[in-house]
């Protein structure tokens, strides 16, 4: 029987734990033992938690497939581990079972268990990556797109030279095969860097050839280039010569074009002033027989004038007769008039008036 005193020395339920824990271990065996830590790691995530895993990947870390089920089967019964069933019974079909660590003190307490956590603490977080990764591949059909490459394809290399411990069938086939992969790159790739430096080779061959060759030719090149600026230089010459006679006949073309334009405007003068002397002269002809006819209108007028004057005259010596004439017959009235008045009164002389 276990006392309080010696369940407080072994440190409480995990402490119990732990020693139960080396027990069960040491009694299953050195040459077991590599087996036993590859199942407990397995049923510890990265973070130090405990982690489900399915019966089906715990039975992967051994190729003897009754090696691995007793060993479970020892461990569930030594109360290390709990199975969580589908209704199947242990050792019989175990699809959708799932194992894990009894109680969560055990990843604290156990110090074996520490130290192998401690001793993989490293390689943990890619162990889990590579455990994500194999089964998407296994999912996709082992699809190449899925293996790792590049600095992962390397570390996972790097990863496999160094770990001892086990693997399951899955995780090692994948881990394979991104090694595989990665090699085949890095030789495809050698082999694009040799074939490149064969081409490069080969092109700094044909270079020195082309060099010759344009050595050879630099001189004739440089002789015909001089002939050839040459001939440009003589046909630009040649050129600016056609251009400036071509210039000076456009301007003497437009010096005569403008003096033609200047006597047709002088002979359309000369005919406006013939025009207005020709109606000048139809003028000045139409003025002297207007002069003519005035001259004889003014001969005719003159005689006129005379008899008009002695007219006259005639008519101011009869006017001065009729008005000396009138003055006496007037004055015949108003003596008429006085004599009236007297006899008929002012009525009458009132109406004379």
């Amino acid at each position: 029987m276990l006392t309080h005193l010696a369940y407080a020395q072994m440190g409480g339920v995990g402490g119990a734990l732990a020693s139960h824990a080396d027990r069960v271990v040491s009694d299953l065996g050195a040459q077991r033992q590599p087996l036993v830590r590859a199942i407990m790691l397995r049923l510890v995530t990265p973070e130090r938690t405990r982690a489900i895993v399915p019966l089906g990947e715990l039975r992967e870390l051994s190729r003897d497939a009754a090696e691995i089920s007793g060993l479970l089967d020892q461990l569930v019964a030594a109360r290390l581990l709990v199975v969580s069933s589908s209704g199947m019974a242990p050792g019989t079909s175990d699809r959708g079972s799932t194992a894990e660590i009894v109680h969560e003190s055990l990843i604290q307490s156990w110090p074996t268990l520490r130290r192998w956590l401690e001793e993989t603490q490293e390689d943990s977080v890619l162990m889990d990556q590579l455990r994500t990764a194999a089964r998407q591949w296994q999912t996709k059909g082992k699809s190449p797109d899925l293996l790792w490459r590049g600095e992962l394809a390397e570390e996972a290399r790097r990863w496999r030279r160094r770990y001892r411990g086990i693997l399951p069938d899955l995780e090692r086939v994948y881990v394979d095969a991104v090694i595989a992969a990665s090699t085949r790159a890095a030789r495809r790739k050698r082999a694009a860097v040799v074939g490149g430096f064969v081409f490069m080779l080969a092109v700094v061959a044909a270079t020195m050839v082309a060099l010759v060759v344009i050595q050879r030719s630099r001189g004739e090149a440089k002789s015909q280039a001089a002939a050839a600026v040459a001939a440009m230089r003589e046909a630009g010459r040649q050129a600016k010569e056609k251009e400036e006679a071509s210039a000076a006949r456009i301007k003497a073309l437009e010096e005569l074009n403008k003096t033609g334009l200047e006597l047709q405007r002088k002979v359309e003068e000369l005919k406006k002033k013939k025009e207005e002397l020709e109606l000048s002269g139809r003028d000045l002809a139409l003025a002297l027989d207007e002069a003519e006819v005035a001259r004889r209108d003014a001969e005719r007028s003159s005689d006129a004038a005379v008899k008009a004057s002695q007219a006259a005259i005639a008519a101011r010596e009869e006017a001065l007769r009729a008005k000396t004439e009138t003055e006496g017959l007037l004055k015949k009235e108003k003596e008429r008039a006085k004599k009236l008045e007297v006899q008929l009164g002012s009525k009458v002389i009132e109406d004379l008036k």
